[in-house]
């Protein structure tokens, strides 16, 4: 409100004329941030605040208290003590805590993050189970390699990073081609997310992080298997 009526001004001290021309001027002694009255996902809307008096505290007026949760049965009792002195003819206040106000609109996102949790491990293990896999059918397919190597003096480090190197290489490729696709996707599921970017660089880097310990995780198992080859064993097969 403070940009739309005063834009590159200082907002503190100008008057405010609420209602009818007539009506007395208000004057700005503050400005708070921007306001979300509905509900959490919305745009910001012009907002102004008014010294709560007996005249305007109607029955529909809000009365917002910031307390901790434990005091919160404690704070209810006085606070409705309190109101009932000052408003005799007042109704019973209805007190609700914030959390309840807000469960309904956070219960969908809640959902959405527990079901995407567990599709993003179910994706970490099948991808786990994939590399695993590849590696492993790969491995088995030079062991004669392996053999050789072995036999011409290759240490059991040398093998391992040998098939290490190879197995990162090709999971540093998916992981660029998929975080390209990610950014690229990103759209599709901004509306879905709350208080984060689609391209935030940190989960997408911590995404890229994880996925490649997995497929390196995956690869150590046939990386030790194939330094574990018997050279004589591994010469005499086809």
């Amino acid at each position: 409100m403070a940009r739309v009526y005063w834009p590159g001004q200082d907002a503190l001290g100008k008057c405010l004329i609420i209602g009818a021309r007539t009506d007395p001027c208000s004057i700005v002694v503050g400005v708070v941030g921007d306001v979300h009255r509905m509900r959490v996902i919305e745009d910001p809307i012009m907002q102004y605040y008014r010294p709560v008096s007996t005249d305007n505290f109607g029955s529909a007026s809000n009365l917002i208290i910031r307390t901790s949760e434990r005091d919160i049965p404690a704070v209810t009792r006085i606070v409705a003590q309190e109101l009932k002195h000052a408003f005799p003819r007042m109704s019973v206040p209805r007190i609700r805590t914030m959390k309840s106000m807000l469960e309904p609109q956070f219960r969908p996102w809640r959902l959405g993050a527990i079901l995407f949790t567990a599709f993003g491990v179910l994706a970490l293990v099948v991808a786990a189970i994939g590399v695993y896999s590849v590696v492993a059918y790969a491995v088995s397919q030079r062991t004669h390699e392996m053999g050789i190597r072995i036999a011409l003096g290759a240490r059991l480090s040398d093998i391992v990073g040998l098939v290490l190197g190879e197995s990162s290489r090709t999971v540093v490729f998916g992981i660029l081609v998929g975080v390209a696709t990610a950014i690229a996707l990103s759209r599709l599921v901004a509306s879905l997310l709350y208080g984060i970017s689609a391209r935030d660089p940190f989960v997408i880097g911590g995404a890229a992080l994880a996925l490649l310990v997995i497929g390196v995780v995956a690869s150590v198992v046939p990386g030790w298997r194939a330094a574990r080859v018997d050279p004589s064993t591994a010469l005499r097969s086809d």
